[in-house]
């Protein structure tokens, strides 16, 4: 995979609230907040939020240095309650590129899941499927705008999504991937 997508992606600078804080661990360059869900009749989206941060690739190589990453900066935003009373899910996102043969766009994901207690350990998921379509759709719609054929391979820890635009319906995204049954 190419990393030349990546240096063309980070270019967008902006003031995020707890950018200071998390200047000790990692270099922000550019943010997002999305919803998932459906939107009524004037706009509102009933769907949860999540922040979305690319991660430089040089930060972030693999998914373990990003898990590391999610765990050791996630509370600062998740926790940040001046600014989220109800807190917020947390996305760090580092851009690999796109793989040559088939156009598909690869990106690491590791979530900071909102309300999960104060052990950011335990708050990082395995494989957030709206914190991965969240981010996905945010790309898609940043960098590829007028392609609605798309893919986006998320790797997560718990293994990889495909997320792409709805061809019915371009606003809407579809998620593929494994599903298997969990014990308790």
């Amino acid at each position: 995979m190419s990393n030349e997508l990546l240096s063309s992606l980070i270019s967008i600078n902006s003031i995020f609230p707890q950018e200071k804080k998390l200047a000790d661990f990692v270099e922000l360059h550019n943010w997002s907040i999305g919803l998932n869900g459906d939107a009524d009749t004037e706009g509102n989206v009933d769907g949860e939020p999540h922040i979305m941060i690319e991660v430089p690739s040089d930060q972030a190589p693999d998914l373990s240095t990003l898990r590391k990453l999610a765990v050791d900066a996630g509370p600062i935003v998740t926790k940040a309650l001046s600014y989220f009373p109800r807190e917020i899910n947390l996305n760090f996102v580092v851009v690999q590129g796109m793989d040559p043969v088939d156009g598909k766009v690869h990106v690491l994901n590791c979530t900071h899941e909102r309300n999960l207690g104060n052990d950011p350990d335990h708050s990082v998921t395995a494989a957030c499927g709206t914190g991965s379509t969240v981010s996905s759709g945010t790309l898609l719609r940043k960098y590829f705008p007028d392609e609605l054929d798309k893919v986006v391979v998320v790797h997560c820890t718990g293994g990889d999504l495909e997320i792409s635009r709805d061809p019915k319906d371009p606003r809407r995204m579809i998620m593929k991937g494994p599903a298997s049954i969990c014990e308790m």
